[in-house]
């Protein structure tokens, strides 16, 4: 079995993603599996592989696959790759250690969320993370940060915008709740979508 293949026995993220109609949309069309030249061997380190894929799987955005698996897409910038390594070497730490890092989140006033605490309908907008996976929701003083397509009719993964949904009052919200930034700073959407990505970034 192929190292992508033995991922998805061990997260199943591929199926998830099918089985979610938006977030099939959105990768309509990409080819995800192993690309003909493995050309970024020379950059693994111990404890990780490297599996570089077609150019267009996950929309062309870097990411991680259990167990240890950090996965390129072909012709990546070069001038980006050693920033990019060092953040899915953070996300391929939290995979090792899932209960250390979600400590530090709760320690840090994270709150974990369940699945059926997202209404359906910005549930069935919100874009699958392979990094996040298998923790996928956290509210952050009673929200819960949401990156959600932007466009129902014609999902791209690279198109989605952050909302913030509050546990206690059932709106969503475009604003960044004044107590993350105070402890976080102004950090890019991507970072406050989950602690996860926060940690990966900064």
């Amino acid at each position: 079995m192929d190292l992508l293949s033995s991922a998805e026995a061990l997260d199943g993220y591929r199926k998830k993603c099918m089985d979610s109609p938006l977030n099939f949309l959105a990768r309509k069309g990409y080819i995800y599996q192993a690309w003909m030249d493995q050309y970024l061997k020379s950059y693994e380190k111990e404890g990780e592989r490297i599996v570089v894929v077609n150019p267009d799987a996950e929309g062309g955005l870097p990411h991680t696959r259990p167990p240890n698996i950090i996965v390129i897409p072909a012709y990546y910038p070069k001038h980006m790759l050693e920033e990019t390594l060092r953040h899915e070497r953070v996300h391929i730490e939290q995979r090792k250690f899932p209960h250390t890092w979600e400590a530090r989140a709760i320690q840090d006033g994270w709150v974990k969320v369940e699945e059926s605490q997202i209404p359906e309908s910005l549930l069935k907008r919100v874009r699958l993370n392979p990094d996040t996976i298998g923790s996928r929701f956290w509210a952050w003083d009673g929200w819960v940060p949401l990156p959600l397509f932007v466009r129902e009719d014609r999902p791209n993964i690279k198109d989605t915008m952050l909302r913030w949904y509050s546990l206690k009052e059932g709106i969503t919200s475009s604003a960044t709740p004044a107590s993350f930034t105070k402890k976080y700073g102004v950090v890019i959407d991507s970072a406050k979508e989950h602690p996860f990505e926060l940690w990966a970034y900064i």
